[in-house]
């Protein structure tokens, strides 16, 4: 026991008096150049950043599909209405092309100097109907991207192992934060 107090009480150490005149600094230097604990903090904040961004992305990406489904079916019923809209347009204002043919289609009362260019084998499968013509092409949705998932991207998704990220992101970052040891 007093052994150890003579020592702390005695003259300065060896290193130490090296140290302090000056002729080698890189003597002292005992421990890495970096602490250890970054290897540990940084990929902890990495992990739980991406356990909370990737699926945010994926329901962004979602929304996006979605959205454009209903632009496709917002456009198709604005080109349906455009449609409808200009033919009522050309019946209020008398268009002698349009009375013709609805005169033709709907009364069956075709003008004398007008001859149909082709004539339907079978005139009872023949459509009077104006509206098959007013109406747009049929609509095609956009379908969803397949793209692959990587390991990080199912794991980060996943309800159940989504925790377990999580955990391993905090426990990174808690032993990054621990302070370094020292030597006795």
């Amino acid at each position: 026991g007093s052994a150890g107090a003579d020592d702390r009480a005695g003259p300065p150490r060896a290193p130490l008096a090296v140290a302090a005149s000056g002729a080698a600094p890189a003597a002292r230097r005992l421990g890495p150049l970096i602490d250890p604990g970054w290897l540990f903090l940084i990929p902890g904040v990495a992990l739980i950043a991406f356990t909370v961004i990737i699926p945010a992305q994926h329901d962004l990406e979602e929304a996006r599909y979605f959205k454009s489904r209903v632009q496709a079916v917002q456009d198709h019923r604005d080109e349906r209405i455009g449609n409808y809209q200009r033919y009522l347009e050309a019946l209020e204002r008398g268009d002698e092309n349009l009375i013709r043919s609805l005169a033709a289609t709907q009364l069956n009362q075709a003008d004398q100097r007008f001859a149909p260019l082709l004539q339907p084998e079978d005139t009872t499968r023949v459509s009077a109907s104006v509206f098959t013509q007013l109406e747009p092409k049929p609509l095609v949705l956009p379908e969803r991207p397949v793209k692959p998932m990587s390991t990080l991207e199912r794991w980060a998704t996943q309800d159940d192992t989504r925790v377990w990220l999580l955990a391993a992101g905090a426990m990174c970052i808690l032993l990054g934060l621990l302070p370094p040891t020292r030597r006795r």
